[in-house]
């Protein structure tokens, strides 16, 4: 990652960690970036991830369609990460 994330102060000192996310094969479970690199398709050199409203906006994805018809599991979160 390029970016920065200034968390507040309450989240830095809890054991939450912003980046485990549901993806498009976790079905209710939260993954995290390990697991998924772990996961990704041999010869996957790209990770392909969406966000959106909700999970039920993101299943309607045209774009996400099209990953999952290639094997790609996709990570998905409804969670907007805004650089500071």
């Amino acid at each position: 990652m390029n970016e920065k994330c200034n968390w507040p102060s309450k989240v830095q000192e809890t054991s939450w960690n912003p980046y485990f996310f549901g993806s498009s094969k976790s079905g209710d479970k939260l993954i995290s970036l390990d697991q998924y690199i772990v996961r990704m398709k041999p010869g996957q050199k790209q990770i392909y991830y969406i966000t959106g409203q909700d999970k039920k906006q993101l299943e309607k994805s045209p774009l996400l369609e099209n990953l999952l018809k290639r094997g790609y599991e996709v990570p998905e979160t409804s969670i907007v990460l805004v650089p500071v």
